[in-house]
């Protein structure tokens, strides 16, 4: 774990502490016990994040015993075994689409305060509609080759493809790479760190909005200028790194289609596509 991701973690139990219990002795039990309750209110995904939180907040102050317990605590909301179904919280709205609006005023907002990180996963996604955990596994091959590991990849599902660029495009991302680079040591960034970031600009600059746009946005928004484009589900699917055609249909339709992109699909049986875009 590296400095700034353990930092990141005593913050967050910090602050639930701090609002859980108003900076009152807590203990192993009172810790399982919140955690327990508070289940419900939160995404299972980000409840093991507070879990992880907790448990290295207690190592930290030296009770090991008591950090093992809340690392091994199952969530009461999944827990197959509980005798009481909980429901889970829903998943916020997923927007599927950006506008060339939204999209200019996101990127000159990044670059006035100066977030290089943020500014190139936007800037990916927008490109190449890549996953946001598959963006610092990114490759380039040369020749105008990108390589884009699945990160899904299992028996029947996810697929790692080859995308050949345009040369204007491929320079593009050569120069974004190196922005999701945050410290002397080349250390990648964390995307979850990018993507919570994100929300807080998009939140600054839409605080009227109820939903905001995010980096699977822009990979929806993609989706739907394929479809546009008339291309076959498979070609789509492969783009985007499916194995299945079906997965397409969670991607945006036509009418939300925001540019022209001309893509033909060279190898299916290796996701090898090639990919430009019209001016």
């Amino acid at each position: 774990m590296n400095e700034k991701t353990r930092l990141e973690y005593l913050s967050l139990a910090k602050c639930f502490l701090d609002t859980r219990f108003g900076g009152c002795p807590v203990n192993q039990r009172t810790i399982i016990d919140a955690l327990k309750y508070c289940a419900p209110e939160y995404r299972p995904a980000y409840w093991r994040r507070l879990r992880r939180a907790m448990s290295l907040h207690q190592a930290e102050a030296g009770n090991l015993s008591s950090a093992e317990r809340i690392a091994s605590t199952v969530n009461p909301v999944t827990d197959p075994s509980a005798s009481v179904a909980l429901a889970t919280k829903k998943k916020q709205k997923r927007i599927k689409s950006v506008s060339r609006k939204d999209h200019k005023k996101l990127i000159s907002h990044l670059n006035d305060v100066e977030d290089g990180p943020c500014s190139a996963a936007v800037m990916l996604a927008f490109w190449l509609g890549c996953r946001p955990v598959e963006m610092p596994t990114i490759q380039l091959l040369g020749d105008n080759h990108v390589l884009i590991p699945s990160a899904k990849k299992t028996e029947d599902r996810g697929l790692d493809r080859t995308l050949v660029l345009n040369s204007s495009v491929y320079t593009m991302i050569e120069k974004l790479l190196p922005l999701l680079v945050h410290d002397d040591e080349g250390v990648t960034s964390d995307m979850n760190r990018i993507q919570r970031r994100l929300q807080r600009h998009v939140k600054r600059l839409w605080p009227a909005r109820n939903h905001h746009i995010s980096l699977y946005s822009y990979r929806h928004q993609l989706g739907s200028d394929l479809k546009a484009s008339g291309k076959k589900s498979i070609e789509v699917a492969t783009i985007m790194g499916h194995l299945n055609v079906n997965s397409v249909d969670v991607y945006g339709n036509r009418k939300s289609a925001s540019r022209q992109i001309d893509i033909e699909i060279r190898d299916q049986n290796i996701g090898k596509t090639i990919l430009g875009n019209k001016p």
